[in-house]
């Protein structure tokens, strides 16, 4: 019997952010970002060793002149930050194969399934992806208002805290929705804007209404 188109979403009422929808993940997108993590985790152990070496001075350049201990020591910290990365998103993507209603969004704000609990749009600045073009986004990001209360709000580990630099302080949701990813953009821009109510929608249905030509009551003719 031939399979039918994934389910995009289901409705359902969420405790913490009422009203919302439930988005999946494709599985076979998700397969591939970790196999893609494992690399980068494999070239943070070649980046440790490399590094580790010059710390002891066993690694000479071709001219035989010996790396400063401080080269080493930035080689083994940038391999403990990637290498910490590469593993928090090979987690991320084994949950999202595991468990694939990855995103929710909803009226009061959205949940990261394997993310940090549910986040209030209160916590939010905006949504897009500032490496794409508008509307055609190659990754689901978030911009914090306050990152600093955000990692208070929610209890963030100091590791959790360090790995949240690279991104510039941004929640990196993923691009493995079944639902395309520009939709699920516009979806969430659409709650953030309703919730601030600053929603395009009313106002340009009343510009609409607004710009529709009076009609006028025919008067009858005095005999």
């Amino acid at each position: 019997m031939a399979s039918g188109r994934p389910t995009e979403t289901t409705p359902l009422v969420h405790p913490v952010l009422g009203p919302a929808v439930t988005i999946y993940c494709d599985r076979r997108q998700a397969l591939a970002n970790l196999f893609l993590d494992l690399a980068f985790l494999c070239v943070a152990l070649v980046g440790l060793v490399l590094g580790l070496g010059d710390v002891a001075g066993t690694n000479s350049a071709a001219g035989g002149l010996t790396f400063p201990p401080i080269v080493g020591m930035a080689q083994v910290a940038a391999a403990f930050v990637v290498g910490a990365w590469s593993i928090r998103a090979g987690v991320l993507a084994i949950g999202r194969m595991r468990n694939t209603a990855s995103l929710v969004v909803g009226r009061d704000g959205f949940e990261f399934r394997v993310g940090d609990g549910p986040v209030g749009w209160d916590e939010v600045e905006s949504i897009g992806d500032r490496s794409s073009p508008d509307g055609q986004p190659r990754n689901l990001r978030v911009q914090l208002k306050d990152p600093g209360e955000y990692a208070s709000r929610h209890s963030l580990s100091p590791v959790r805290r360090l790995l949240s630099l690279p991104n510039r302080h941004e929640l990196v949701l993923g691009h493995d929705t079944i639902m395309p990813l520009g939709a699920v953009q516009a979806l969430m821009r659409k709650r953030l804007s309703e919730f601030r109510g600053t929603d395009p929608a009313p106002a340009t249905a009343r510009a609409v209404a607004s710009s529709r030509p009076a009609r006028r009551r025919r008067q009858g003719t005095r005999k």
